[in-house]
């Protein structure tokens, strides 16, 4: 059956149409749908845990130390973090005045109690693993990273020890670049490479225990470099949100106040 010309301007109309609402369903498309790049991983994250991520935890660790892979000595520390710019260690008994306090973004060496040094560092894991969850903003976070040397224009998927693994930082298996790797369940990170000092740098962060609604932390931590085992960390006692007295955290008179005392041990 022939089509009358009315008929052939209707169909044409409606091609015209038809086409018309699909390259502007595209163009809609392009602009709801994130692209699943490295910052579009690291907006998860974020989002996920602003806002519960525990703002104090303290613990005691005990380090292992290695020299080619064979260990040396072993110690207990004593650590107190109060997110996101301050961090100490205390490296055996506290009453031997012997720690290390991350503030803001300088780094106070004591031995003895006396101060032997001072640096500009601000302690880029205490920023990753914790720290940017009370960034005020996801820009800070993204700038805060870019100065780390994190490309987040980049990401991929792999498996790894049995886990989906997003990867923040590189295109592929064989980029030597810095990278976060991340548990697709519960974006954890579980394992970070660095490649800024030439010798490749790895972390391996494990054990991850539930500290109450999206609070997480790692209780075994390893470090590596150029394939080699430097130091063995296992946390233990875990307290978050305690009340933490800041003056833990004062360069100029840092035995003011400890939360840890042998009679807390021996309870």
């Amino acid at each position: 059956m022939r089509k009358t010309a009315e008929q052939m301007v209707s169909a044409r109309q409606h091609t015209r149409l038809t086409i018309a609402a699909i390259a502007a369903l595209l163009v809609l498309t392009a602009f709801t749908v994130p692209k699943r790049d490295g910052k579009y991983r690291l907006y998860k994250m974020y989002h996920r845990y602003h806002g519960h991520w525990q703002r104090s935890v303290r613990f005691i660790q005990q380090t292992e130390r290695f020299i080619n892979d064979t260990l040396t000595t072993k110690e207990t520390w004593y650590e107190t973090i109060v997110y996101p710019r301050s961090f100490r260690i205390d490296l055996g008994e506290p009453d031997q005045r012997n720690c290390v306090i991350y503030r803001n973004d300088s780094a106070y060496v004591f031995r003895k109690g006396t101060l032997s040094r001072s640096r500009v560092d601000s302690n880029e894991l205490l920023y990753i693993l914790g720290g940017m969850y009370h960034a005020s903003n996801f820009k800070e976070v993204t700038i805060r990273l870019s100065a780390m040397h994190y490309d987040l224009s980049k990401s991929y998927y792999t498996r790894w020890r049995g886990r989906d693994i997003y990867v923040i930082g590189a295109a592929g298996i064989s980029d030597r670049a810095n990278q976060l790797w991340i548990d697709w369940k519960h974006y954890r990170i579980v394992r970070i490479l660095k490649f800024d000092n030439g010798a490749p740098e790895e972390i391996i962060l494990e054990g991850h225990k539930r500290l109450g609604h999206k609070k997480w932390t790692e209780t075994r931590v390893a470090f590596y470099k150029s394939g080699k085992l430097l130091q063995r960390e296992t946390y233990t006692e875990i307290v978050v949100n305690d009340e933490i007295d800041e003056r833990i955290f004062d360069p100029a008179a840092p035995w003011q106040w400890h939360w840890y005392t042998p009679a807390n041990d021996a309870k």
